[in-house]
């Protein structure tokens, strides 16, 4: 695949993300020899387009050595989706997540339950490390996922949220006072108009799909029709932080494509990794 014909990241970005990546393995003398960024063959997000960024170095003891990190950057300009996650925030509250929740919240966490971010820029781009290299796949959303997935992404769930009450209890700060910042509901904003008029949309649709249920009668389809409108009507509701149990970060969009799965040699997963932070 050829490079692309745009520059997403300069060389002194290159370097500081190269440095950033090699201080984990102890190397801290290394030259730059040259970089390059191609469109990834993962598919892209609704939201975002994704590259794949290789950076060639030699470390101290002149070795050649090969870097590689994954691109995700905002959706194309002077497009819909463009114009939507502008108005929604959706890239920026990413970057934000990636530049000031996680470095506080998930301190001392067990990697790679998070991938690790080496530049998250406003608008323009986060890179983080390629999990592809460490071994992780991601599955096919059309196959059932076997119970080792399901019990490695529950160990991994748990981990991810417990840490929201150890930063409560160690900091004696709420997740919200400290992070409010970066959380707030994306998909549904009464500040956006496109948004109100989308989520009625959906709600009228499910309305009408209540109808073709045939072994419904008419009063049963009219209790639920009913339900459904009183559902929506006071949704947010739902969406605020509750005051009977303990609120911790949640992912918010936690299906199969936004989850990484690292195999063993016996084709078991042994570890996973979460992707893709927009709807926290």
């Amino acid at each position: 695949m050829d490079p692309i014909d745009h520059e997403l990241v300069s060389r002194t970005e290159c370097l500081d993300i190269a440095r950033k990546c090699l201080e984990k393995h102890k190397i801290l003398d290394f030259q730059l020899v040259t970089y390059e960024v191609q469109h990834s063959i993962a598919t892209g997000g609704f939201t975002g387009q994704y590259y794949t960024l290789t950076v060639q170095v030699i470390v101290d003891d002149n070795t050649p050595k090969t870097l590689n990190f994954f691109i995700k950057a905002p959706p194309p300009i002077n497009t819909l989706v463009a114009a939507y996650v502008e108005e929604t925030g959706h890239f920026e509250k990413e970057v934000y997540i990636y530049n000031n929740i996680f470095p506080k919240l998930l301190k001392n966490l067990d990697r790679p339950i998070v991938p690790e971010c080496y530049l998250a820029i406003p608008k323009r781009i986060i890179v983080l490390e390629d999990l592809r290299n460490i071994s992780f796949v991601m599955v096919d959303k059309m196959v059932p996922l076997e119970l080792d997935h399901c019990k490695v992404v529950l160990v991994a769930l748990a981990k991810f949220h417990a840490k929201s009450m150890i930063f409560e209890e160690t900091c004696g700060k709420s997740i919200h006072d400290e992070f409010s910042q970066g959380i707030f509901e994306v998909w549904y904003s009464k500040k956006s108009d496109r948004s109100v008029q989308k989520y009625w949309t959906t709600i009228r649709g499910l309305i009408y799909l209540v109808d073709r249920i045939d072994k419904f009668d008419k009063t049963a389809k009219a209790k639920f029709k009913d339900k459904i409108e009183e559902i929506a009507e006071n949704h947010t509701d739902y969406l605020l932080p509750s005051k009977m149990y303990k609120n911790v970060i949640s992912h918010g969009d936690l299906w199969v494509n936004n989850i990484l799965f690292r195999m063993q040699n016996d084709g078991k997963p042994d570890a996973c990794s979460f992707v893709d932070y927009q709807l926290l």
